[in-house]
């Protein structure tokens, strides 16, 4: 990408949209890329970049579109596995005064990055956390980011490890909710959230829920109290993720009275096919059949939605470059060009049965497959209707929908270890899934206690969120 934006700018004012939209590159790998065990640099997030030139070959615009954001790696991390990059930046490359300001630790300190014992990148370029820092505010700069701005930014990451931290002890009695035990950390993160403590304890030890379209606050444990603070810290970084996105856009994209490019290039960044392997990795295995129990822990919901994703990218590639019906084949074939046959491995089975219709077929405006079974529990979730059983139900729904398919694996045994468990025959091997939260994730409700409490910050970065 850098060799193409060079060719094309030969202006000043097409010099800096260049230098602005690699600048641009280097905000989404600071905030949505992180180390696996695979690969220091892996993206943890869907980036579809679409650069405009006119019609002399010059960029005149750009933009990008963002999805996917991994959040479960902002609560735990596997062995060996960082959290995103700007959190270790931000600590390694922080000026004395943000040190003082923000009443920075070692990463050892929060509990979010200790999860996996690892803090710094395997040797070699980009690998010195402290020279991303100054990559990271000079590209922060370039894209017109104001020093408010960014202190507001790095103010919320700290709020976000500090929220790591809280420590829940349950009440004296069942109707009485958990308190935070910690109660200077929790004073801490009210300051940096703008925010009374008072405020931030009773929104993370009580929750709102919506029973049959009537709204009730339950009052949590100390277990559900973490998971409360957990939900918030993974609501608090996608929101923060969005900004960035949505700012950086404005400097880049073009305005509705401009006319549509004379040509883009479309640049693809998503992850690839997931499954957990030996050491707890979730990058492809291609070992064989495997059995539906793994040692090394389940997939889940996250990673389903990756493989998805990566299973359509797969199949509209193959029928791209393969098929004579579809694509540029289709021109060949019409000039009299006779195509040699070449056998693919056809993967459409699977996307029928995950989506209910074959990539060349329109998609019915509700889902089929695997995902109209999904949503069908989401309504019902979201509804009310929904019982403590609705992983089970999910998961019977799909064996009886689904058991006889050739690209579904439903679980026989009937030990306790994988009785929440199915699989997909994908086109780069089997996988396994726990159904365990698949509804709830996939449903991803804001708590509106967490919007209330935001919208009335004294900060007004944080209240404009």
């Amino acid at each position: 990408m850098n060799q193409i934006l060079r060719l094309s700018s030969h202006s000043k004012k097409e010099a800096k949209l260049a230098e602005q939209i690699q600048a641009f590159g280097t905000l989404l790998d600071s905030f949505g890329n992180a180390k696996t065990l695979m690969n220091p640099n892996a993206s943890r997030h869907g980036r579809y970049l679409e650069l405009h030139f006119n019609e002399r070959g010059r960029i005149s615009s750009a933009k990008a579109l963002t999805y996917g954001l991994d959040k479960t790696r902002l609560n735990h991390l596997t062995f060996e596995e960082r959290s995103y990059h700007v959190f270790y930046q931000f600590l390694a490359g922080a000026t004395v005064a943000e040190r003082d300001h923000f009443v920075l630790e070692d990463p050892s300190d929060y509990a979010l990055l200790a999860s996996s014992g690892t803090y710094r990148l395997p040797s070699g370029p980009f690998s010195d956390d402290a020279i991303g820092m100054s990559d990271l505010r000079a590209a922060m700069r370039t894209l017109g980011f104001k020093p408010k701005h960014m202190t507001s930014i790095f103010s919320l990451l700290v709020a976000i490890l500090q929220l790591g931290n809280l420590q829940f002890t349950d009440g004296d009695a069942s109707d009485v909710p958990a308190y935070v035990s910690n109660a200077p950390v929790l004073d801490q993160v009210a300051r940096l959230l703008g925010v009374a403590p008072e405020e931030l304890s009773q929104v993370l030890t009580n929750k709102t829920n919506y029973v049959r379209k009537e709204l009730y606050t339950v009052i949590l444990n100390a277990q559900q109290s973490s998971a409360q603070r957990d939900h918030l810290v993974r609501d608090l970084y996608a929101i923060l993720f969005q900004f960035i996105v949505e700012t950086s856009n404005h400097r880049l994209a073009p305005s509705s009275k401009d006319p549509l490019p004379s040509t883009q290039i479309i640049l693809l960044d998503q992850a690839g096919y997931q499954t957990r392997g030996p050491a707890g990795t979730t990058s492809i295995s291609l070992t064989g059949a495997t059995p539906l129990i793994s040692a090394y822990g389940q997939n889940g919901f996250d990673e389903f939605c990756i493989n998805f994703t990566d299973e359509l990218l797969h199949s509209y590639v193959q029928r791209n470059i393969f098929e004579d019906t579809v694509g540029p084949n289709v021109q060949m074939v019409n000039d009299g060009v006779t195509l040699p046959a070449i056998a693919t491995m056809d993967n459409g089975a699977c996307v029928e049965l995950i989506r209910g219709a074959q990539l060349s077929e329109r998609a019915q405006r509700k889902p089929g497959g695997l995902l109209g079974v999904l949503n069908k529990a989401c309504s019902s979730y979201k509804s009310g209707k929904g019982g403590e059983q609705r992983d089970d139900d999910l998961l019977q729904e799909l064996n009886s929908r689904f058991g006889v398919h050739n690209s579904y694996v439903a679980s026989t045994s009937g030990s306790a270890a994988d009785r929440t468990l199915f699989g997909i025959n994908h086109y780069a091997g089997q996988a396994s899934y726990d159904v365990k939260q698949f509804v709830e994730k996939d449903v991803d409700l804001l708590d509106s206690a967490f919007v209330t409490l935001l919208r009335n910050s004294s900060d007004p970065f944080v209240s404009k969120l």
